[in-house]
């Protein structure tokens, strides 16, 4: 037989429902999670719910149905078809015809059904488009099927023709069966039973009786028949039809259990199982399994009925597999939980989760334990399942982590369900207890949902949780309902601390003010010592009772503020440590009057915020935490200027920062009270503020010079170049805060310091000029007459005071300002400052001594070139000081720059007799170098001179014994000025055997007196040799390199002579060869190799030293003799040495 399905396809078509627009405003993850939860839980609830076999058995599954072909080829083939048939009909006897129509008619009901799909999928498109446009119900699409209407009322009216016109038709029972069940598709059912009605009572043995006995026993079964659908599924099992028998016995067991019988339908189900197994092995397809595994899956709702859990497990893994068992356990909790077995319904989802400990619906089943104890009312269970959800299926949780490394989509998934169902479980069981909380006043119940509460903030609220799940609002929601829990528990301390916690998480929240207010009121209960209690658990709770209302917080007129005692130190103020809950009481305060303060505040607040701000800027003065205290006065006093606390409380910031030395934070407040017009109308305020701000702003600037100080220590102690520059830049920028406090504060009492502050930083800044600036202000402004106008007008004492002020710091500017002159070498104005402060002042004032100051009037009037003023300032000095003790080095000093000055007015001789009698005269108040040093600069200027050479002879012998009578370990051996003048004196001792060598030379053609002379030049080459090593140990570069010449020019000469001699007579030509040869090997390369070592030595050290002199060039001229391309000219600049003016020495 053959049956078309094309009904089949179009009642899937016809049900499946569309994905409608997301809705707008939704987050898209969070509705993602719940719809996920959603149809989790309709699955739940239409497995615990049903009554009938699942929709997905259709009757055609027991049927013989062969599939027909809805492609357009095949339609074109059928039209084909239909037209032959229809052109051949009329041509055939009446007795032939049936055959035809009733093929006709199943190619008409084809045909429908082709145009019914090519219509929907039209319809389907359409609705698709009106869904992507936004989804207007009024212009919704409709599905209309013309077509598919025609072809269809047309099968109808040939199968209706086959049995009104031939009724004694062979196929009768065929045609009965297909017109019953085409209009039972149509929807015309009492029609369609009718038909099925009449092949039954008029063919009982046809072979579609017993499909029409299934179609009857569906009919009466979907009606609610279920006598009349139990005898017709009955009758259908006589036949011989595998899939007919299991297809009944199916539907046989759903009559027993809507009959109540369960045990009955339990064994039906089972044999449903066992006949669908067999039935695929024997080739029956997949419509047989389909079968089966609705049986395992109904069978759960029957063993529901008979209390079992286990045995339905162990059953359905024995005959399908332990996935499959697993899956219907949990179906059978939900049907339990359904049918408010909540015992058997938290007893089966505890096998599953002892059974399976990482089930992906796991946590799923513990929040059906909760609702299942939240039902039986076991408020202790609640807690513990409650806990037991969250610890276990929490984001973090090991089920979590284990789940997560699976990878797969389906994880993911319930990771996400997984927090929907611990954070939603428990957000709604703890709004329900505490709903009943507030109905029931129950203490015990307060405390349920508190504990509630605490578990959902523990593990939701963190950012980094809810913020991923987008459920932060709700948390900071329920901490609020969690505080106020807590207060109504008297649990001040908890309540306060959590009501803090939402202030701060959510300050523009709706209950941000209400919050803000509770929080004073449990610290000012906790800092007032009242303890918690702990109420029994059927004790009242009273959320009004003790809870002030609004505007009620405790008045803090009586708070006195203890008055600054001025007379005690800074020590005395030194802050104390505040307790703990006053600073949160302070802090809570502080938050109450953010929240509150505005433009939008009830005037009737005004009050009230005032004095919560005075309390919490009293709790910190108290305890001497003067700053925290002022920056609270000064919030008061800038919202509310013109109360009385304001004055009362500017007053007391400025003297209790003052006392404490709080600088930064005095000139802060100092100002802004300056700047509040209220504040300054008061004379004395007016006075005191201005004397706090000068005062301050000195010691900040002071505050930023010592940091310099410091850098500049610290960069010292390890050498660090940086922070010396570093240190440099702060000078700088402390002498200009200096400056600019000048000119802010022209009159105060700090300004003359300030000056004398600028000019020394600068100095150290390197900023001589802006030094020079300072200092100049400084005596031109005390210098005025206004300066001095002002200082009459003062008290005698005040005026008395200023004019020492005046002295010292005047004295400071002109003992500093030369030596700024000197830094920017205007050595003349230097000098002339020197010697005016010489003359002027006492010395008293400054670090500068009179004495010391005309010794540098004398130095620097000589580097100026002065000499006869440093000669008038020198008998000035001796006039002053000669005869006392105590300034005989000073007048070895002057002996000294007088000799300096004589040499750089070209007066040589004067100067080299100076230079001469100063070791006799002076030598021993000097250090020996100096003496050293005074006899090598006679020996340079005799030698500028041109004296003879005895008398060079002479002094060049006094140094060198001077320095040969110094012990093997005197220091002075190493002294740099102290070698110079020896190896000087030596190299010239050394000169007269320099000049007899070089008057040697071999001339002679005898064999012997030739020998003697190569000898002789020989062995005093060897010698001077000798003499320069030794005096080069000595160390100095200028005459190492001279002595490396000389011994390099010694050598070559000694090559050349030998070179340059004549041949011994008598001697063949070859023999004269062999003899040359003899000579240039023994003599002539190995000496010359010599002078090259020792040129290019000399010629090393000078690079390496920077020595350049006249030794320099003759090596290189001397070397160009040997290697002409490797060395170019070396051009050696003029040397001007520049003369100390040290104090002592140079």
């Amino acid at each position: 037989m053959r049956i078309s399905t094309i009904s089949l396809f179009s009642a899937a078509l016809l049900l499946a429902a569309p994905t409608f627009a997301q809705t707008k405003g939704e987050d898209a993850a969070a509705k993602k999670r719940r719809s996920k939860i959603e149809e989790r839980e309709r699955q739940a609830a239409e497995a615990a719910s049903t009554k009938g076999p699942s929709k997905k058995i259709k009757l055609e599954q027991a049927m013989d149905a062969n599939i027909s072909d809805f492609s357009v080829k095949a339609q074109r083939k059928r039209n084909e078809v239909i037209r032959k048939i229809s052109k051949a009909l009329p041509q055939q006897p009446e007795g032939d015809r049936a055959d035809l129509i009733f093929q006709l008619a199943e190619l008409f009901w084809q045909t429908s059904q082709f145009w019914y799909r090519q219509e929907y999928a039209s319809f389907d498109k359409s609705l698709q488009a009106w869904f992507d446009s936004g989804g207007d119900e009024k212009t919704r699409p409709k599905l209309k099927t013309p077509k598919a209407d025609t072809f269809k009322n047309q099968a109808i009216r040939n199968y209706d023709i086959l049995l009104k016109k031939y009724p004694r038709y062979r196929r009768r029972d065929q045609v009965l069966y297909v017109m019953a069940y085409n209009l039972y598709l149509a929807g015309k059912k009492n029609g369609a039973v009718r038909k099925y009605g009449e092949l039954v009572k008029k063919f009982p043995k046809s072979e579609f009786a017993a499909d029409a006995y299934l179609a009857l026993g569906e009919h009466f079964f979907n009606s609610n028949n279920v006598v009349k659908a139990r005898t017709a599924f009955e009758r259908a099992l006589r036949t011989k039809k595998e899939k007919v028998i299991n297809f009944a016995t199916y539907k046989l067991a759903w009559c027993d259990y809507n009959q109540g019988e369960y045990a009955d339908a339990v064994e039906k189900y089972q044999t449903v199982i066992r006949r669908s197994h067999a039935m695929r092995k024997n080739g029956f397809g997949e419509d047989a399994m389909e079968l089966g595994d609705e049986a395992a899956t109904d069978i759960v709702l029957a063993f529901s009925h008979l209390d079992v859990v286990e045995e339905v497990y162990d059953y359905l893994r024995e005959v399908r597999d332990e996935e499959w068992a697993k899956r219907m356990v949990g179906k059978l909790g939900a049907i339990y939980d359904s049918q408010g077995k909540h015992d058997l319904s938290v007893r089966t989802y505890r096998f599953v989760l002892k059974k399976y400990p990482t089930h992906l619906d796991a946590p799923m089943y513990q929040s059906k334990i909760v609702t299942a104890f939240t039902r039986m009312n076991d408020r202790a269970r609640v807690r513990t399942e409650m806990e037991r959800l969250v610890d276990m299926y929490k984001p973090s949780s090991l089920w979590a982590k284990k789940v997560k490394k699976q990878g797969t989509e389906q994880a993911t998934d319930a990771i996400e369900r997984a927090f929907e169902y611990t954070e939603g479980t428990m957000r709604q069981l703890v709004t329900d207890y505490h709903a009943e909380a507030q109905k029931s006043k129950k203490a015990g119940t307060y405390r349920l949902a508190r504990d509630i509460y605490k578990k959902y903030l523990d593990n939701f609220a963190q950012t980094d949780v809810c913020s991923v799940y987008e459920t932060c609002e709700q948390a900071r929601r329920l901490r609020f309902y969690y505080a106020e829990i807590l207060y109504s528990l008297k649990e001040f301390r908890q309540a306060a601390e959590q009501y803090d916690v939402y202030v701060e998480e959510d300050p523009g929240g709706n209950f941000a003010k209400n919050a803000a207010f509770a929080a004073i009121l449990c610290w000012e209960f906790i800092v007032k010592g009242e303890k918690p209690i702990t109420l029994p658990d059927n004790a009242r709770i009273n959320e009004s009772k003790g809870k002030r209302k609004k505007g009620q917080i405790k008045r803090t007129a009586k708070t006195t503020v203890k008055q600054i005692d001025k007379t005690r130190g800074k020590e005395f103020y030194t802050p104390k440590k505040i307790p703990a809950d006053e600073i949160s009481l302070a802090n809570a305060c502080d938050r109450y009057v953010d929240r509150v303060h505005g433009k939008s505040v009830d005037p009737k607040l005004k009050d009230q915020l005032i004095e919560v701000k005075f309390k919490a800027a009293t709790i910190y003065h108290k305890y001497f935490h003067f700053e925290d205290s002022a920056k609270r006065f000064d919030e008061l006093i800038a919202r509310w200027p013109q109360n009385k606390f304001a004055s009362f409380g500017a007053l007391n910031v400025l003297d209790s920062l003052a006392v404490r030395e709080v600088w930064s934070a005095l000139n802060k407040y100092g100002r802004s009270f300056q700047k509040n017009k209220y504040l300054m109308r008061e004379s004395k305020f007016k006075t005191s503020a201005a004397k706090y701000v000068e005062g301050s702003q000195f010691q900040l600037y002071m505050g930023e010079h010592m940091k310099a100080v410091e850098t500049e220590k610290r960069a010292t102690a390890k050498k660090n170049t940086t922070g010396l520059e570093k240190s440099k830049q702060m000078y700088a920028a402390s002498a200009k805060n200096f400056l600019n406090f000048y000119k802010e504060f022209p009159d105060s009492q700090f300004t003359p310091i300030s000056l004398v502050n600028a000019m020394n930083v600068f100095q150290a800044a390197d900023e001589i000029d802006r030094g020079i600036d300072a200092a100049e202000l400084l005596l031109k402004s005390y210098a005025a007459g206004d300066f001095w106008t002002k200082i009459e007008k003062l008290p005698s004492v005040d005026r008395k005071q200023k004019q020492v002020d005046y002295e010292k710091y005047e004295e400071m500017a002109a003992c500093a300002l030369p030596g700024f002159y000197v830094g920017i070498a205007k050595f003349e104005k230097a000098a002339q400052l020197f010697e005016h402060f010489a003359e002027t002042y006492s010395g008293e004032h400054a670090a500068c001594k009179l004495d010391e100051m005309l010794q540098n009037a004398l130095i620097f009037q000589r580097v100026a070139g002065n000499t006869k003023k440093v000669l008038e300032l020198r008998d000035e000095f001796a006039k002053k000081y000669g005869k006392k003790k105590k300034y005989k080095k000073d007048l070895a000093n002057l002996a000294w720059q007088l000799a300096l000055t004589y040499k750089a007015s070209g007066q040589l001789e004067k100067a080299a007799k100076a230079y001469n009698d100063f070791p006799n005269r002076y030598g021993s108040l000097v250090d020996e170098q100096q003496n050293f040093e005074s006899l090598y600069r006679v020996a340079m200027i005799w030698e500028e001179l041109g004296k003879s050479a005895g008398d060079m002879k002479k002094i060049r012998r006094k140094i060198s014994d001077r320095y040969d009578k110094l012990k093997a370990k005197d220091p002075l051996r190493q002294n740099r000025q102290v070698v110079r003048a020896a190896a000087y004196a030596k190299f010239h001792q050394i000169d007269s055997a320099y000049e007899k060598y070089g008057k040697l030379k071999i001339a002679s053609k005898k064999g012997e007196k030739m020998k003697k002379e190569l000898m002789t030049m020989k062995d005093q080459l060897t010698a001077l040799q000798q003499a320069y090593e030794k005096l080069m140990k000595l160390g100095d570069p200028s005459t190492i390199v001279r002595s490396l010449t000389r011994m390099g020019l010694a050598a070559d000469k000694f090559a050349t002579a030998v070179d340059q001699s004549p041949t011994p007579k008598g001697l063949t030509m070859d023999q004269e060869i062999f003899y040359r040869k003899g000579l240039e090997e023994q003599f002539i390369f190995p000496y010359q190799q010599g002078a090259i070592d020792s040129l290019e030595r000399a010629r090393g050290v000078s690079f390496k030293e920077g020595v350049y002199n006249q030794a320099t060039l003759d090596a290189q001229a001397a070397l160009k003799k040997f290697k002409s391309n490797e060395f170019g000219e070396i051009v050696i600049m003029p040397f001007h040495a520049s003369e100390s003016f040290a104090i002592v020495g140079d």
